[in-house]
């Protein structure tokens, strides 16, 4: 699932901007046994805490691993930019060879 991430976000360069409930439909396509929107949300948080991707939010701002906020759950409300950073960049090189 990260190596769809990061080639959405390469193609769209280095960064898109959806909803949780439209990434995981498309991300369905390719992974049908994914059984709900929290799984994808747990791969975005997993990726934001290795500094692969950022996350910006229209309620928060930029979104980071080390925020003061506890929890991605802001994902769900509405739309939200991922961000492929310097890191996910050198990630998708390595995945892609």
């Amino acid at each position: 699932m990260e190596c769809a991430i990061l080639s959405v976000l390469v193609h769209c360069h280095g960064q898109f901007e959806d909803s949780l409930q439209n990434w995981f439909l498309c991300l369905k396509r390719a992974f049908p046994d994914i059984e709900d929107s929290e799984v994808v949300r747990d791969v975005f948080q997993q990726l934001c805490g290795e500094g692969v991707i950022g996350l910006k939010s229209p309620w928060i701002g930029d979104y980071g691993a080390g925020s003061a906020y506890g929890d991605f759950y802001f994902l769900a409300l509405d739309r939200f930019t991922v961000i492929l950073t310097t890191r996910g960049v050198i990630r998708w090189d390595a995945i892609r060879r």
